[in-house]
């Protein structure tokens, strides 16, 4: 596998939303009728609560996408195939949005709307839909071509081939994440990356 080119792309999201989208209202509790006549005098009735208060949030991300280019052996190929009723991509795409501790103080802190888009701590691995693996860093990682278990909520790491492949394309994330965080990264939409040749190597991978 070998990164051929990659974007970055700022990102700025503006939500504006009604304090009743994130109500959720209490469960009526089963009191008998002496509590119920002892809270009804000495306890005052909770004060109500305005569901058409507007909140505005802001979050500030960057998605930088990465271009791979993939050559498998023959032999590596037709267990893959085996494995997954179909050939192995010759060409496929990884994708990131990562925030910076800049956006990160630009960005509003907290708030719910925002809470699973900016994690706090570390990011999840997609592969179409959120699995159980975290990124590791502060950031979310999408790669479509990382192949699942049966139960599709992890990474298969356990089938010999699948291991192989999923191993160097993690590689891959870990080199492109590594760079798109580094002072050597330029801040603009392309990024010129001085690792594009140096790729990994599947011709020999059994």
């Amino acid at each position: 596998m070998q990164i051929v080119s990659a974007t970055l792309q700022p990102v700025q999201i503006k939500a504006t939303y009604l304090a009743a989208t994130q109500h959720s209202p209490t469960p009526p509790q089963q009191l008998s009728s002496l509590r119920k006549l002892f809270l009804s005098k000495f306890q005052p009735p909770p004060p109500p609560t305005d569901l058409s208060t507007e909140t505005t949030a802001i979050a500030f991300l960057r998605i930088a996408t990465a271009d791979l280019t993939v050559s498998v052996g023959r032999q590596f190929a037709a267990e893959f195939e085996r494995a997954q009723k179909k050939p192995p991509p010759k060409k496929t795409k990884i994708s990131m949005l990562c925030i910076s501790k800049a956006e990160m103080d630009a960005s509003t802190r907290g708030d719910p709307v925002f809470a699973t888009l900016i994690p706090e701590r570390q990011g999840r691995v997609y592969i179409g839909f959120p699995t159980h693996q975290t990124t590791g860093f502060r950031g979310h990682v999408a790669a479509q071509a990382l192949v699942p278990t049966v139960e599709r909520e992890s990474i298969d790491l356990a089938d010999a081939q699948l291991r192989v492949w999923n191993s160097e394309l993690l590689a891959c994330v870990g080199i492109f994440a590594r760079y798109s965080k580094s002072p050597l990264c330029p801040q603009a939409h392309y990024l010129p990356l001085p690792f594009a040749s140096q790729g990994v190597d599947l011709q020999g991978a059994v």
